[in-house]
Order: structure tokens, then C-alpha cells, then sequence
């Protein structure tokens, strides 16, 4: 991604979105795992 990117191609709006939805899942997955931490069960 250089300095005059068109930031409104297919393919940006593609990596912008990913990017966006890789972020919505990592948020996820850490306020779960600070949540359920202490819930973990034990065989």
C-alpha cells in the first residue's frame, strides 16, 4: 500500500473489511477468554 492508493477499489475495501472482521474476531476471542479463565473445567 503506497502513498496515492485508491482506497475505494474492490480489492481495498476487501483487505479493509478483513481486516476489520480479523480485529471483530480477536476481540472476541480475548473478552471470552478473559471471561471463562476462571471457568475452565478439569478432567
Amino acid at each position: 500500500m503506497g502513498k496515492r492508493d485508491n482506497r475505494k477499489t474492490q480489492k481495498m475495501r476487501r483487505r479493509k473489511s478483513w481486516k476489520r472482521m480479523k480485529a471483530r474476531i480477536k476481540a472476541r476471542i480475548a473478552a471470552g477468554s478473559a471471561a471463562s479463565s476462571g471457568s475452565k473445567k478439569t478432567k
